[in-house]
């Protein structure tokens, strides 16, 4: 392997995002997180060792404000088999219930397709919340840029925008170690609010960063369709 390609891989190795990877590189492993699969697949197989365990409640401080979340979905993220990190989603409980065609109580004259669409993208207008729990060791440095280069390809915000956003993600993105959780919480109309494990890290200011930032995983154009779907609660 000559230099530039020593070069290249370690600065893949040392990011927290990976969806700059090719996709014929990289095997997304998804598990929609509902009562009912997680019931089946246990009966079937017993639990595994390395399967993603969580709580019903979101184990950072949220603010007085914000409605009760529940999990909606979360998929494992993996490179050449390597686990990198588990990203889940949680959302008001009312944006998380089944939307099936057969749930109870859906609206009259609601299409099964239109209910299928509503399912399948988050609401910017109201609290959610990402958390990223890591298996490897990465630097805030390199996750603020990568996040950077993700939102400049989603063509979202100025060229002045994100150079902000970016200075604004170094200040606040601290190095994270096998294990930890980085959670941010979207603020409808102000903008993101990031935690380190349980520890506050601090808000940025911004609703258009928000969606820029929530949008590397949640905008239907996200290198990682299928970890998109899995966060939405859509994995087939």
């Amino acid at each position: 392997m000559n230099h530039h390609c020593q070069t290249g891989l370690a600065a893949l190795l040392m990011t927290g995002l990976f969806f700059v990877l090719h996709p014929a590189w990289a095997q997304t492993q998804t598990q929609s997180q509902t009562q009912s699969q997680t019931q089946s697949q246990t009966q079937a197989s017993g639990t595994s060792p390395s399967a993603p365990v969580h709580s019903t409640v979101l184990a950072v401080p949220l603010p007085a404000e914000v409605p009760q979340l529940r999990l909606r979905g979360s998929g494992q993220f993996r490179w050449f088999g390597l686990r990198i990190y588990e990203a889940s989603l949680w959302s008001v409980a009312d944006d998380a219930k089944d939307r099936s065609p057969s749930s109870a109580g859906r609206p009259a004259g609601a299409s099964a397709a239109a209910l299928e669409k509503s399912s399948q993208v988050i609401d910017f207008k109201g609290f959610f919340a990402l958390q990223l729990r890591y298996h490897r060791s990465f630097e805030g440095s390199a996750i603020a840029q990568r996040s950077l280069e993700e939102i400049e390809r989603l063509g979202l915000g100025s060229s002045t925008q994100r150079q902000n956003w970016r200075t604004a993600m170094g200040r606040l993105f601290p190095d994270v170690k096998e294990g930890e959780r980085l959670t941010g919480l979207h603020l409808p109309g102000r903008g993101a609010r990031f935690f380190q494990n349980d520890r506050l890290l601090g808000d940025i200011d911004d609703p258009e960063f928000a969606q820029a930032f929530f949008s590397i995983w949640l905008s239907p154009a996200t290198r990682e369709p299928a970890l998109r779907q899995a966060l939405l609660g859509q994995a087939r």
